[in-house]
């Protein structure tokens, strides 16, 4: 089969309709373990933000942040 047809899996595709989020969670280092305010306040706005504005679920959400979806639920 060539490259072409290849799946895709859905989460690799939202990370590139999603790179300036990724870009962000980088940056500011986000899918740490970091408890520090923070960071913690800008994990929980993306958390919103994407779950809002970019109609994410909670599942996909935490794949970009290393998190279970119910930590995401909290975090909205």
């Amino acid at each position: 089969m060539s490259e072409r047809y290849m799946t895709i899996d859905s989460f690799d595709l939202c990370k590139v309709m999603n790179a300036d989020v990724q870009e962000l969670i980088e940056k500011y280092g986000l899918d740490s373990n970091s408890r520090k305010e923070h960071i913690t306040y800008k994990r929980y706005f993306l958390y919103d933000f994407m779950y809002n504005k970019r109609h994410l679920t909670l599942s996909m959400i935490g794949q970009f942040f290393n998190r279970h979806h119910s930590t995401v639920l909290h975090g909205i």
